[in-house]
C-alpha cells in the first residue's frame, strides 16, 4: 500500500496540500484542493512557481519575469506560494531569480526533463454532503458543479477557456432530487454558490433520482435514433489524410497489424470549403473507392464546417439567394475560424433545405456520416445556442428518402420558444409543429447514416452522435474528458467519444495508451489528431497494447449496440456515473473518474503516470475482469496498474468475459485494501502522517477541516 505522504518533498522543499471542508475562493467541495509549495532559497532576489499547472509561468525561453508566478518570501528564506488544484498529476519546478530552473528535492521524476511530480488525491469528504449539481451538458470543468456561477453559452473552447463548453444545455439535477430544465433559447446563467438560481423563470421542473429525471427530460427533448452497428468499431481520423493512396497506405498498415478500423473520417476530401465535391485528383474515383472500402467493411465520414469560402461556387449562390448571415449593416458576417469564412444563415428554412440537398449527392456515392464540426459562433444572441441543432439536422435530413412536398421535414423549423408563453409547454419551433420533439428524428430514419457533432444545444440530444471536441495532449485533458463524458450521458447525449491521444501537441506513449485504453471502454472509439494517432506511431509497446484494446472492443461489438438500443428507446446513457446506479451512495455522488458501461461493467480509466490507481466499488458484487478475483461492495481498493492494464469490474452473474490484457512487462497488476492513514496532532493547523517507511511530511489543514488529501502514490 502507498501511503499518504510518500513522495513529499522533504527538508528545504516541502509542498504541503489539503482538501478544505468549506469552499475554498468560492470552489465547490472537493473539486480542488490548496496546495501550498515552499522553497527554501535564502540567497534569492526571486522565486517563480512554474508547472503545467500555470503553463510554466508564461516563460520565454526559459525567463520568467510576471509577477503573477511570483512566490512570497517568509522567514528564515523560506518562499510559499498557494494554489487551488483539481485532483490530478502536475509537473513543476521553481525559477530562481527569473532564470535558475531549480527541481525541487524529495520529489518522484518521471520524465526527461528533471520536472518534480505530485498528485493530488481527493479520497475521503463528509457523508452528509447534499450540495451537488450535475448535468449542463458536457462540463470539462468539474462533476459537481456546486459553488459555481455557469453561463451556458455554445463555445469553441480553443478560445473560451477551460470553463467553457461546446454544448449549451440548461439542464440540471440535483442530489436533492430535483432536476430543471430552463427552454430560453438564448444565454442562460446559473448561480450554484448557495442554492441553484438561474437567469429565467422559464423552467421545467422534473422530481425523482438523477436516472428518472434524465430519462424524464431525453422524453421531452428527444433521444437520439439507434446508430448503426458499424459506429461502435474503432475509427482512423486525423487532420488530414490528404488522399485515397494516403488512406489506402494507413488502412494496409492497419490490416497487416490486425489493427483494422471500422470507419475512416476524411477532413482534407473537398475542393474548397465547403462547396461538396471531391477534389478529384487526389481521390479520382470517389464512387469507386468508397464501394471498394465498403466491401471491405470499411465506412467513409466526411467532415465539414457551417462556413464557405469566398472561392466555393457555393458562395455565389448562397449569396445570391441571401442564405448568408449578415452583420447589422448588412455586410457578410465573418467567422474567426478557418480563414474569414462566410456563415450559412440555418434560421431560414430555404437555406438549411439547399444545405440538405448539398449533402444528397454524397449519399448516393456511399458516404455513411459527416462530421459536423463547428456550430459555435452566430452574431444573433437568440440563434447562437440553437445553430448545432439546426445545422445538425439539416444534414441528418439527407439520409432521408424523399418525402412528399406535403410533409414537413424536421429541417423546417429550428428555433427554441418559449413554453411558458402558453400552450402545452414544448418548444414547438425547435421541432415541427405537427410532431413531438421526441420524434422529431423519425422521418430521418429512413437510410443509415450519422452525424458526429462538435457542438450542441438541449434539442440536440435527438439528434446522433457527438465528441469532446478540441482536447490538448496532456494528462489534465484525459481527465476532463472523463468528466465530460459523464455530465454528457446524464445531459441526454449516450452516443459520444473523443480524440484518442488528445487533437493538438504530442502525447507521449504513456498517455496515448492510457488514452486509447480509455476509448476501448467509450462508445465511441475514435483516433484523431492534428498528428497522426494510429497506434503504430507510438512505438511497439503501443501497438501491443492495441491488439488487445481491439480485440476488447470487438467482443463488446453486442454489448454496446444493446446498450445503445437502450438509449435510444429508454434514455438510458451508454456511459453511466454512478449515480445513476446508486443515487445516495456519498462516494458515487463525487465520484468523476469511473464510470459504469452499460448494466455490468465498471471502468475506473488510468487518468496520470502513477502506477496505483484507487478503484471504488459501489454496493454489489463485482468480479476482476481480468484475475476473476471478486469483491463486496461497497469498497475502497488500491489497484497497482502496470501500462498494459485497465481496471475494470463486472458484476458478479454478468455473462460478460473480456479478453485478458497482455502481460505486463514490468510488474504485475495486484490489488489490495487501503490502509487508513494515521494521524497524529501537531498543532492547530498541522498534521504529521505517518508514511509507509516511516518518515514524517508535513501536510497544512485549515483550523478544525479534519479532511486529508491523499497524495503522490
Amino acid at each position: 500500500m502507498l501511503s499518504a505522504a510518500k513522495h513529499l518533498g522533504r527538508s528545504a522543499d516541502r509542498l504541503f496540500a489539503a482538501l478544505r471542508a468549506t469552499l475554498f475562493a468560492g470552489w465547490p467541495f472537493f473539486t480542488f484542493a490548496a496546495v501550498t509549495f515552499e522553497h527554501h532559497a535564502p540567497d534569492a532576489q526571486v522565486v517563480y512557481l512554474a508547472g503545467d499547472f500555470n503553463d510554466w509561468a508564461n516563460n520565454q525561453a526559459g525567463q520568467v519575469t510576471d509577477p503573477a508566478f511570483a512566490m512570497v518570501r517568509g522567514t528564515n528564506g523560506v518562499w510559499q506560494k498557494t494554489l487551488a488544484l483539481e485532483p490530478g498529476t502536475y509537473r513543476f519546478k521553481y525559477v530562481v531569480d527569473g532564470s535558475r530552473w531549480v527541481t525541487p528535492s524529495g520529489f518522484p521524476i518521471l520524465d526527461g526533463d528533471s520536472n518534480a511530480v505530485f498528485r493530488v488525491r481527493a479520497h475521503d469528504a463528509p457523508a452528509n454532503t447534499t450540495n451537488f449539481f450535475w448535468g449542463l451538458g458536457e462540463r470539462f470543468e468539474a462533476w459537481n458543479l456546486a459553488g459555481r456561477v455557469i453561463e451556458v453559452w455554445a463555445r469553441d473552447m480553443a478560445q473560451g477557456g477551460p470553463n467553457s463548453s461546446y454544448f449549451a444545455v440548461p439542464f440540471l439535477i440535483s442530489a436533492a432530487g430535483e432536476g430543471w430544465f430552463v427552454t430560453d433559447p438564448g444565454k442562460v446563467v446559473f448561480d450554484l454558490r448557495d442554492g441553484m438560481k438561474v437567469s429565467s423563470t422559464n423552467l421545467v421542473r422534473f422530481t425523482g433520482a438523477p436516472r428518472d429525471i434524465s430519462r424524464q427530460y431525453t422524453q421531452l427533448v428527444g433521444r437520439p435514433a439507434l446508430p448503426p452497428a458499424w459506429v461502435f468499431q474503432p475509427w482512423y481520423s486525423r487532420n488530414s489524410y490528404l488522399s485515397a493512396y494516403d488512406v489506402e497506405r494507413v488502412l494496409a498498415r492497419g490490416e497487416a497489424l490486425g489493427l483494422k478500423p471500422g470507419v475512416i473520417v476524411l477532413e482534407a476530401w473537398a475542393r474548397s470549403l465547403q462547396d461538396f465535391q471531391f477534389e478529384t485528383n487526389r481521390y479520382p474515383n470517389p464512387a469507386g473507392w468508397i464501394a471498394h472500402l465498403q466491401q471491405r467493411g470499411v465506412h467513409v465520414v466526411l467532415w465539414e464546417t457551417p462556413s464557405i469560402w469566398t472561392s466555393a461556387p457555393t458562395y455565389e449562390v448562397a449569396k445570391s439567394n441571401g442564405w448568408l448571415v449578415l452583420n447589422a449593416d448588412g455586410t457578410e458576417y465573418v467567422t474567426d475560424w478557418l480563414e474569414n469564412g462566410r456563415k450559412i444563415d440555418f434560421r431560414q428554412p430555404s437555406a438549411r433545405a439547399w444545405w440538405t440537398e448539398l449533402h444528397r449527392p454524397l449519399v448516393e456515392l456511399g458516404v455513411a456520416g459527416f462530421k459536423t464540426d463547428g456550430g459555435e459562433r452566430h452574431p444573433d444572441p437568440e440563434f447562437h445556442n440553437q445553430m448545432p441543432y439546426c445545422y445538425q439536422r439539416a444534414v441528418l435530413a439527407a439520409f432521408a428518402a424523399p418525402l412528399h412536398d406535403s410533409v414537413t421535414i424536421a429541417t423546417d423549423s429550428c428555433t427554441a420558444t418559449n413554453p411558458a408563453a402558453g400552450g402545452d409547454g414544448l418548444a414547438d419551433r425547435t421541432a415541427p409543429t405537427h410532431e413531438h420533439p421526441a420524434d422529431a428524428g423519425a422521418h430521418l430514419r429512413a437510410r443509415p447514416g450519422i452525424t458526429f457533432a462538435r457542438s450542441a444545444n438541449a434539442w440536440s440530444a435527438g439528434n446522433s452522435l457527438f465528441w469532446a471536441g478540441d482536447q490538448h495532449a496532456e494528462w489534465k485533458s484525459l481527465r476532463r474528458v472523463v468528466r465530460a463524458g459523464l455530465s454528457a450521458a446524464l445531459s441526454g447525449f449516450p452516443f459520444w467519444g473523443h480524440d484518442i491521444g488528445g487533437y493538438t501537441g504530442h502525447p507521449s506513449a504513456e498517455l496515448y495508451i492510457r488514452w486509447m485504453q480509455l476509448g476501448t471502454f467509450s462508445p465511441i472509439m475514435q483516433f484523431h489528431g492534428i498528428a497522426p494517432r494510429e497506434p503504430w506511431y507510438f512505438g511497439d509497446e503501443a501497438v501491443r497494447v492495441a491488439h488487445w484494446c481491439f480485440a476488447v472492443r470487438e467482443q463488446l461489438q453486442p454489448y454496446l449496440r444493446e446498450a445503445a438500443r437502450h438509449a435510444s428507446e429508454e434514455g438510458t446513457p451508454i456511459w453511466r456515473p454512478l449515480i445513476w446506479e446508486w443515487p445516495d451512495d456519498p462516494q458515487a455522488r463525487r465520484c468523476d473518474d469511473q464510470f459504469l458501461l452499460g448494466d455490468d461493467i465498471l471502468v475506473a480509466p488510468v487518468l496520470d503516470e502513477f502506477p496505483d490507481r484507487d478503484v471504488y466499488l459501489p454496493a454489489g458484487q463485482w468480479r476482476e475482469a481480468w484475475s476473476e478475483a471478486t469483491f463486496t461492495g461497497p469498497t475502497n481498493l488500491v489497484v497497482n496498474v502496470p501500462l498494459e492494464w485497465i481496471p475494470v469490474f463486472v458484476r458478479s452473474g454478468s455473462a460478460v468475459r473480456l479478453p485478458r490484457p497482455p502481460d505486463a512487462l514490468s510488474a504485475p497488476a495486484k490489488m489490495s485494501l487501503p490502509e487508513p492513514p494515521r494521524f497524529y496532532s501537531s498543532g492547530d493547523e498541522t498534521l504529521v502522517v505517518t508514511s509507509e517507511n516511516g518518515g514524517p511530511a508535513m501536510l497544512h489543514l485549515g483550523s478544525g477541516d479534519g479532511v486529508m488529501v491523499w497524495l503522490n502514490g
